[in-house]
């Protein structure tokens, strides 16, 4: 019987026990949850200065089990929380290395166009072997950065044309805020800086970093552009038909599910995941229909920037047709003028 399993039957168990039996129960608990937090520790390669800080790290180990295990309560879909390479941190350390910049500018968000065609039930871009590779942002809040390459990445391969473009370049050479780029950024920032200095060097001339450096706008002949960027309209039906006709967009939704998640379908209530407060960047790669018992899980998939750790290798799905974590507030495209005509497949 695995541990998460032990760890529900415990659970269950000190539910129903008396008082006598609920410190045994609480002794158990205990011991199955530290034999949890050391397999994680080797699993992610964690290791702590002290013996204070260890134990620190075990009670926010166990806090973050508790939230898991609400979630999986809450949850609708397929989603199953657990321990991730997330669970040894604090909901203030998690955010505060991965969220976008609290304010949004005003007046940079590109007017809304929807130049889709139809829309197929199933959609997978991964499928026509033009996937950008999974990538890990560490320490650096540069989603909006790792989101927009790959958006870039995907479309050339579309185009017949596979490019590896540099984040790194995306973050040092930010021409849009004057903000730090590993402190959070917006995506079309991004897309405006590839168009000011007409592309950007590829990933093995201009490598990531993980950390803001100075702008080497010269250090490589420029491997990929874009023509524009559009954002696409805020509707999940049109959103569908846009990715099924014309490629993958970047989406922005709020981060609070991710934490804890692990693989499925990520289906909660609105007080669970605001779709009004989106704070990461993601790719949206294609969507699906899952058949449970009779009943259809429409789903998107989304690429993420956390390694091949995080999720299914790198990925996770989110259940589609009610703004799910605020995934229809900024979906946002690149757009290449000579990308061919291929479809999606599915």
């Amino acid at each position: 019987m695995e541990a998460h399993a032990v760890l529900l039957a415990l659970l269950a168990a000190w539910a129903t026990s008396g008082k006598a039996e609920a410190t045994n129960v609480r002794r158990d608990l205990y011991t199955v949850e530290m034999g949890m937090f050391k397999d994680f520790m080797v699993t992610f390669n964690k290791s702590y200065g002290s013996h204070n800080e260890l134990q620190q790290r075990f009670q926010i180990f166990q806090q973050n089990l508790e939230e898991a295990r609400r979630l999986q309560v809450l949850d609708q879909g397929t989603a199953e929380y657990g321990v991730t390479q997330f669970s040894d941190l604090t909901e203030e350390e998690f955010l505060g290395l991965r969220r976008l910049p609290k304010t949004m500018p005003a007046q940079t968000v590109p007017v809304a166009l929807n130049k889709s065609r139809s829309q197929r039930k199933h959609c997978d871009w991964r499928k026509l072997g033009v996937a950008s590779t999974i990538k890990e942002q560490g320490q650096c809040a540069s989603c909006w950065a790792f989101s927009a390459a790959s958006n870039i990445e995907y479309l050339w391969g579309i185009s017949g044309a596979p490019r590896t473009v540099s984040v790194q370049e995306l973050i040092d050479c930010d021409s849009c805020t004057n903000r730090d780029g590993c402190k959070g950024g917006w995506v079309w920032d991004a897309f405006m800086t590839v168009l000011q200095q007409g592309g950007l060097s590829s990933e093995e001339e201009y490598p990531y970093k993980g950390k803001k450096g100075h702008c080497q706008r010269r250090k490589g002949s420029p491997v990929a552009w874009i023509h524009d960027f559009v954002m696409v309209e805020k509707d999940e039906k049109k959103m569908a038909e846009y990715v099924s006709s014309k490629g993958p967009i970047t989406v922005t939704i709020n981060i609070k599910a991710l934490k804890a998640y692990k693989n499925g379908i990520i289906k909660l209530e609105k007080k669970e995941c605001d779709p009004m407060h989106v704070d990461h960047s993601v790719l949206l790669v294609g969507y699906g229909v899952l058949k449970i018992k009779k009943k259809q899980q429409r789903y998107w998939i989304l690429q993420n920037s956390w390694g091949k750790t995080f999720g299914e290798e790198g990925y996770f799905r989110l259940y589609r047709g009610t703004n799910m974590c605020g995934i229809t507030k900024y979906p946002v495209t690149a757009i290449l003028t000579h990308s061919k005509n291929v479809r999606c497949p599915s």
